[in-house]
């Protein structure tokens, strides 16, 4: 039984290596990004929003969107910090290895 049981394990780890490996795609490296369509986006984005009705809210409610808004933006300066970082160390990187 033990033998059957391994030898079971081990028949279906290849299939998962090998499903895995059909699904594993390799990540294309370039010198450039495709353009930007951000200034288009943000001006759909804003008349989408000022297409909706917001309805009324309560005091209460917008100093808690305040509060999250506020942390969401520390968020995303955090982030995009890290990010900045990030971009130096494979700068580096990239100049080691090339």
């Amino acid at each position: 039984m033990c033998n059957a049981d391994r030898d079971s394990f081990v028949a279906e780890l290849k299939a998962t290596q090998k499903t895995l490996q059909s699904m594993a795609e390799p990540v294309k490296f370039t010198e450039s990004l495709k353009g930007w369509t951000i200034a288009k986006d943000l001006a759909k984005y804003e008349a989408d929003i000022s297409a909706l009705e917001m309805g009324d809210t309560t005091a209460d409610e917008r100093a808690t969107n305040k509060v999250s808004l506020s942390k969401l933006t520390q968020a995303v300066e955090d982030g995009k910090e890290e990010a900045e970082d990030n971009k130096s160390l494979a700068d580096l990187l990239k100049k080691k290895l090339i």
